[in-house]
């Protein structure tokens, strides 16, 4: 069997299908409550976060983001994996990595939204989340639920029907 060459290679990745990624943290306080963030361009509530840069590895990004967003440094190495979205609707499939990293009262005091992305900011409890006292993402709502791991989402912008 012949191995691809380097070349090769990349020729047969640049024929695979791209999907983007994105990495978000749940910031969380010593009394369980969590950073949720409205971003300008989304009607959902959700954890600082974004898109994945090329050459960055999901907590790399996710660290970026909450830095760019709300003016919290975290170190990638910290934050724990919590879930992967796997988000399937009629405009494409992306992945989420939702990560947890903990924060205390200070960081809270010091927070300087990016005002061009960020609304509204807001500090809330697992179960203000599940309750739905505001419009939350569907990552947001499976963290605050314990999910873990990988999940998947499908949402379609038309109604389905059985055939």
């Amino acid at each position: 069997m012949k191995e691809f060459s380097q070349q090769e290679t990349v020729v047969w990745m640049n024929t695979l299908e791209k999907r983007m990624s994105s990495g978000a943290v749940a910031l969380t306080t010593a009394d369980d409550r969590v950073v949720v963030v409205k971003a300008t361009y989304k009607r959902y509530w959700s954890f600082p976060g974004g898109v994945i840069d090329r050459g960055e590895t999901p907590r790399q990004a996710a660290a970026r983001e909450v830095l760019e967003e709300v003016g919290i440094r975290v170190n990638p190495d910290t934050l724990q994996f919590r879930l992967v979205a796997d988000r399937v609707s009629d405009i494409a499939q992306t992945y989420q990595f939702v990560f947890e990293g903990r924060i205390d009262d200070d960081d809270i005091a010091g927070i300087q939204l990016d005002e061009h992305e960020i609304a509204e900011i807001a500090v809330v409890t697992r179960q203000q989340i599940l309750d739905g006292d505001r419009y939350y993402s569907q990552s947001t709502k499976l963290w605050a639920g314990g999910t873990s791991g990988y999940d998947e989402q499908i949402f379609h912008s038309t109604p389905q029907t059985d055939i």
